[in-house]
């Protein structure tokens, strides 16, 4: 047993070249990847999104600035189609794993294979590979933002080449911009930790930063003016590019809550006793190593590297939490939430140099134990988590599907119905529980609803999704609208007559229409 595991230790601690490095990666992060993400691969669980997009997605794309995320999702593939979207999602993934660990000098295998796994089974990638039909450019988006980090220190002009990732990172997700800048706060009190020039390298990746974000801002505007578009209402984004200053320390105060509640407060129920363990330990050993930093920088008379690693310190949870850029909320997408994964890496890419600065072996050894195995159990329990809500979800679009089935009967029942007939679904409700549907059982995925976006078959009684659910996927031969509107007085009178879905009389003819009455009128 014990040469066995004075093998296994040598083999992890071995360092690699670029090319095994990268090789590592890709292996470790599909193997990975397969087994947490697998069971979306081989089922298809559309959301509402993927239901009502699926092979258009200009509402999402440069109506919302995201001009590069049109432009990949046409390049690669413009279908929802799980198997060549996850596999390729999970190669984007494993590619930013392995940029991490070149950019920061991570060799070691323990070091490369920790690393991929927090990358690739963090639990927001749940939410992103529920948006299959555009997942793999998410992930495109993750390692555009890990390239970012990866040139901007490379050398005088590093910082240069660096503002095209920046800029293409932001065009497919407004919020990698900040999990660009995260990694490269990270490498600068990596730099720091190396007594290297970090105020220099801080220099150029501001630079990188600002120039890219003022570069993808013009771009989407020429893509909005190329394309005849505006931007959309949608969370605000049409007052991108607008700042409200009054607004700002109380954005800063729930950033900071956030980041608080997401890792130490109020964990997210989804987690198992032991991730939350884990999460917690590596999210305080990444401010821990921060603080050593720091500490060590003043130790050695060196004040304003000091300084400015408190500084990487204060300013690396504002952008983790970076939920308020460019409109996104919380709330609605948990998407908005990836650079959280920023303080989970952070202990991965620092301690690792750190270890190099204790003169005794022993400790060093401990320390790589821990941090591996740390690593190891976050990862094994990231993925049942993934598996665990991939099947939730599963359960919830059979329910949502059988629903449609037993709506598009009764349609089909209707007195005065024909196919072709144009079918208005009217009064949707969305986030809570209308007037007679009280058969659905809306806690039941309810707490994997932060990672997926979606909680039972009631969220596909929405204005998005139902009308696709009932054409495109149950094929009712019927024209669905959900802008209909009685034009008389008397269609009105028999609009308002009717009881709500599914009673009887909920559906029924008014003129030549169709109509469905979901619980309240207003949507």
């Amino acid at each position: 047993m014990e040469k066995h595991l004075r093998v296994a230790g040598e083999w992890l601690n071995t360092e690699m070249n670029r090319r095994r490095l990268l090789r590592l990666c890709l292996i470790a992060g599909m193997l990975a990847g397969l087994l947490a993400h697998g069971f979306m691969f081989v089922n298809k669980i559309p959301n509402h999104d993927d239901l009502y997009y699926d092979m258009d997605i200009t509402g999402v794309g440069v109506e919302l600035g995201r001009f590069a995320l049109y432009f990949f999702w046409k390049l690669f593939s413009n279908l929802s189609t799980p198997w060549l979207n996850g596999v390729l999602g999970v190669m984007f993934l494993s590619g930013a794993a392995a940029l991490l660990a070149d950019a920061f000098g991570l060799r070691r295998r323990w070091q490369a294979l920790s690393l991929t796994l927090i990358v690739v089974v963090f639990p927001e990638n749940i939410s992103l590979f529920c948006f299959m039909y555009e997942a793999h450019v998410f992930a495109l988006g993750v390692m555009l933002a890990a390239l970012a980090a990866w040139l901007a220190p490379r050398g005088r002009f590093g910082w240069l080449w660096a503002i095209i990732p920046v800029v293409l990172a932001t065009g497919i997700y407004q919020v990698y911009l900040l999990l660009s800048v995260g990694l490269m706060v990270i490498a600068i009190l990596r730099e720091i930790s190396a007594d290297g020039h970090a105020w220099k390298l801080t220099i150029r990746c501001a630079a990188a930063a600002l120039a890219g974000l003022l570069l993808y801002l013009l771009a989407a505007k020429l893509a909005l003016r190329l394309t005849g578009s505006a931007l959309n209402q949608y969370q605000g984004v049409d007052k991108m590019g607008s700042l409200d200053v009054s607004a700002i320390p109380q954005k800063l105060a729930q950033a900071y809550g956030t980041v608080w509640n997401y890792f130490i407060g109020d964990v997210p129920i989804y987690f198992t006793k032991l991730m939350r363990l884990a999460q917690g330990m590596l999210a305080l050993g990444g401010a821990a190593a921060a603080v050593w930093i720091a500490a060590r920088a003043f130790m050695r008379k060196r004040a304003l590297d000091g300084l400015l690693a408190l500084g990487c310190l204060a300013i690396l949870p504002l952008l983790a939490a970076g939920i308020y850029f460019m409109g996104d909320d919380i709330i609605i997408h948990s998407l908005v939430l990836y650079p959280l994964v920023l303080l989970l890496l952070a202990p991965a890419l620092l301690i690792p140099g750190l270890l190099e600065t204790l003169p005794h072996p022993v400790p060093r050894r401990v320390l790589a134990v821990a941090l591996a195995g740390v690593c190891a159990v976050y990862g094994l329990w990231g993925v049942v988590l993934s598996n665990q809500a991939y099947y939730k979800l599963y359960l919830a679009y059979t329910r949502g599907e059988h629903f449609a089935n037993r709506l598009a009967a009764r349609i089909e029942r209707t007195e005065g119905y024909v196919p072709g007939v144009t079918v208005a679904l009217c009064g949707y409700s969305y986030g809570y529980i209308p007037e007679g549907l009280v058969y659905f059982e809306p806690e039941d995925t309810h707490r994997f609803t932060p990672m997926s976006g979606m909680n039972t078959e009631l969220d596909y009684v929405n204005f998005l999704s139902m009308p696709k659910l009932l054409t495109r996927m149950i094929g009712l031969p019927v024209e669905a609208t959900t802008t209909w509107q009685p034009r008389t007085e008397e269609e009105a009178a028999a609009l308002a007559a009717m009881p709500s879905y599914p009673r009887e009389g909920s559906i029924g003819m008014i003129g030549d229409v169709c109509v469905v009455k979901f619980g309240l009128l207003d949507p």
